[in-house]
């Protein structure tokens, strides 16, 4: 595994494959989300943004 300077590095180099698992989970979830956001107060946009769950680090 290559070593990275800083975590703008890592960063940049693991966005495509974060950007492809987020279009994923978006697209699994969206009849869950459309169903929940029906029987609570909270938007869909929030319940389906999952990228807070997502390692800071390596």
């Amino acid at each position: 595994m290559p070593k990275f300077q800083d975590l703008s590095e890592f960063a940049a180099a693991i966005a495509p494959v974060i950007g492809a698992a987020q279009v994923n989970v978006h697209a699994s979830a969206a009849r869950a989300v459309a169903e929940l956001a029906e029987t609570s107060a909270i938007t869909p946009g929030l319940l389906s943004d999952l990228r807070f769950t997502l390692p800071s680090a390596p």
